[in-house]
């Protein structure tokens, strides 16, 4: 598909959206800064765009091979991720299958205490009020989202859980919590955003099972090695 840049729509903190030279088409364009772990000043590095594009395509494909429907067309250009137009539904879903960070504070979870099932949260993307924490009944009267996709948002996103708890898992790697994000393109929902460490908080394994939290954290080692050390272990191409 020849994909050719056009107008920004619209401007985050780690990427940038283009409109394309095709209407059913956008071009995400990722910057070379993170903003993981919830940083109020973004990290900047010199391929953390390019690596962070890498492993979400890479990974979105993976998906698909699971029927997880996802935005994701193709990458042309490193750093450049070419998507299906969504309607974005303005909730984030944050699934977590161990304790730490925002969720020990909150409820004085034991950090890294392993969860029999995974829990979800959703929050409401409302930069204005600092994406406040909402449940369904929020979800209905904020008019939000319809209840059938929640549900649906709520299945997709066990599911998108499933399958990479268990791609991360084969290689050494627990996947301890993730924030995920949804839109429809027609009457279908479809995973959307990116998939990678500004994403997703990932535990390095021993041989032996021990846990290593640190080893692809934003701060305790540099940004750019640990997006790249992700996408060296994951088996990026």
């Amino acid at each position: 598909m020849d994909i050719r840049k056009g107008k920004m729509l619209l401007e985050g903190r780690t990427k940038r959206l283009y409109a394309t030279n095709r209407d059913d088409a956008a071009l995400l364009v990722f910057k070379n800064e993170t903003t993981a772990g919830d940083r109020r000043e973004p990290v900047k590095g010199k391929n953390l765009g390019k690596h962070a594009c890498a492993i979400s395509g890479h990974l979105f494909r993976f998906l698909e091979n699971y029927h997880i429907p996802t935005h994701f067309v193709s990458v042309p250009r490193p750093g450049e991720m070419a998507v299906r137009r969504l309607d974005m539904i303005p909730l984030t879903v944050w699934v977590w299958n161990a304790a730490s960070g925002s969720l020990c504070k909150r409820y004085g979870f034991e950090k890294g205490r392993v969860f029999e099932t995974p829990l979800l949260e959703w929050a409401w993307k409302n930069p204005a009020l600092h994406h406040p924490m909402v449940q369904a009944d929020h979800i209905q009267i904020l008019g939000l989202a319809r209840p059938a996709q929640v549900q649906e948002m709520d299945r997709l996103a066990r599911k998108v859980n499933v399958v990479l708890k268990d791609f991360f898992g084969r290689r050494n790697l627990r996947l301890a919590d993730m924030v995920l994000e949804f839109g429809m393109r027609n009457e279908t929902l479809a995973l959307g955003d990116e998939i990678s460490p500004e994403t997703c908080q990932l535990w390095d394994a021993d041989a032996d099972g021990r846990l290593d939290p640190s080893r692809f954290q934003i701060g305790k080692r540099d940004a750019d090695e640990v997006f790249e050390d992700l996408a060296g272990r994951i088996e990026v191409r």
